[in-house]
């Protein structure tokens, strides 16, 4: 699939997944990963360089964003609760998986 077909599948799956999203009542977010799932294994789609580039660069505006949001009054009041969410966060996946590759995989 060429760059520009790839670009309009995946502009025609944004719209289908805004307009999913309204009248669903759902995040957008949730349904263009479900939609990006299928498309992509329905159609056989393939990441190309440029769109790894694209992806990369908004996560981090995504995650720059994320950060923009937080209160920082909330965030000192709340410090002991964050900390603890965030350290369970990281923890507990990492435990899982040492525990899987362990125990399962040797």
């Amino acid at each position: 699939m060429s760059p520009v077909e790839l670009a309009a599948v995946l502009a025609a799956a944004a719209l289908l997944a805004s307009m999913v999203s309204v009248e669903l009542g759902v995040t957008v977010a949730l349904v263009e990963l479900g939609l990006g799932v299928v498309l992509g294994n329905v159609f056989s789609l393939h990441s190309q360089q440029w769109l790894d580039f694209v992806a990369g660069f908004g996560s981090i505006v995504l995650t720059f964003l994320a950060g923009m949001e937080v209160d920082a009054g909330v965030y000192r009041e709340e410090f002991a609760a964050s900390a603890g969410i965030g350290l369970v966060s990281f923890i507990g996946p990492f435990v899982v998986a040492s525990l899987v590759a362990l125990a399962v995989l040797g």
